[in-house]
This record gives C-alpha cells, structure tokens and sequence, in this order.
C-alpha cells in the first residue's frame, strides 16, 4: 500500500504531468497522421468523426496541460475521460476481436493494443484529480429519469 500511495502521489506532481502531456501529445499527433490516408477519403464535414482515438487523446491532453497551467475546464476534462477510456476499450477490444475471427496481428496491432490500453489506464489513474465527478454526472442522468 505504501507504493501505491507514493504512485498517486509521483502522478501527481508537475514533472510527471509535463512528463504524460509530451507522451499524450506526441501520442495524439501520430494518431491524427494514422488517420490521414482514411481522411482524405472521407468527405471533410465528416472529419470531426473519423479520429475518434487521436481526438480523446487530444481531450486529455488538454486536461494536462490544464493540470500543469493551474485552470481547470471541467467539460474538457468530462470528454478526455469519457471518450479516452471508451476508445482506449474499444480498440483493444476490436484488435482482439478481429484476430479471434482469423486475423493476424502485426506488429502495429501490438503498439495499438499497448497505448491504447494505455489510454484506458490514464483515465482511472487521473479520475481522483478531475473536477468533473463522475458521480454528480450520474446523479444528473438519475434525475432525467425521474422527471
């Protein structure tokens, strides 16, 4: 338990979060570049949709950076945790799923499944800093139900 708390405590300090913002962005720039060949098939207004991926990425790496500047944008930070967890899952999910249905893993299929999980394991890591709760978003859909 003491490592953990000293790892809580180390993801939290400036250098760690300078360290994860350089790492994610590097990270979400591959990821728009992986999308060219697709988006330039793809009629522009639906580019918003296509980098699904890169895009989470790009949403938490702006909580970062919001981290290390000292202002926090807590719809910013909603996005990078939903979308980054989603498609962290999704993608492993789907690398799996395509080799469990005949086909074979490259090596890029590896690195996909590595930082995509990566991706995944941000969003948990990170959920005790951010401003959004993810129990005030619960208890907002409980009350539209109600109503």
């Amino acid at each position: 338990m003491v490592y953990w708390g000293w790892f809580i405590h180390w993801l939290g300090q400036k250098r760690t979060i300078w360290l994860l913002f350089i790492i994610n962005l590097l990270g979400t720039i591959y990821g728009y570049i992986w999308y060219m060949p697709q988006l330039s098939e793809t009629d522009w207004r639906l580019w918003p949709f296509v980098p699904d991926s890169p895009t989470a990425s790009l949403f938490f790496t702006i909580t970062l950076l919001s981290f290390i500047v000292g202002k926090r944008w807590p719809l910013i930070e909603a996005l990078g945790a939903v979308t980054l967890f989603k498609y962290g899952i999704w993608a492993v999910v789907m690398i799996i799923a395509g080799k469990l249905s005949g086909g074979d893993l490259h090596w890029t299929s590896y690195m996909l499944i590595t930082s995509h999980l990566g991706m995944a394991l941000q969003t948990l890591l990170f959920s005790r800093y951010f401003k959004f709760s993810f129990k005030l978003y619960f208890a907002i859909e409980k009350c539209r139900e109600m109503q």
